[in-house]
C-alpha cells in the first residue's frame, strides 16, 4: 500500500520520472501547500524539471479550504509538477 523507491536516485540524472503519489483525500487540516513549496525548494536546488520529479494526486484532491489545488501548486511555483 505504501512504498519507495528501493534505490537511491541522484538529482537531475537521466532516467524514469520520481513521482510523489497520494491517493486519498484532503481533508481538515491536510494542506498541500507544505508539499509543494517543499517541492519547490528540491527543484530549485537540483535544478529538476517535470520530467525529473511530479506530484500525482489521486482521489478527492480538487481543493483545499475552497481553493483548487491547482492554484495551490501554480502559487507554489510548481503546477508544471503537479498532476
Amino acid at each position: 500500500m505504501n512504498g519507495a523507491d528501493g534505490e537511491p536516485r541522484r538529482a537531475g540524472g537521466h532516467g524514469p520520472r520520481f513521482t510523489i503519489g497520494y491517493a486519498g483525500s484532503i481533508y481538515i487540516d491536510r494542506d498541500p501547500t507544505v508539499l509543494f513549496r517543499a517541492l519547490r525548494r528540491v527543484v530549485d536546488a537540483h535544478g529538476l524539471g517535470p520530467d525529473d520529479i511530479a506530484v500525482e494526486l489521486i482521489g478527492r484532491v480538487e481543493q483545499f479550504r475552497g481553493t483548487p489545488v491547482r492554484e495551490l501548486a501554480r502559487r507554489a511555483g510548481v503546477s508544471e509538477h503537479v498532476h
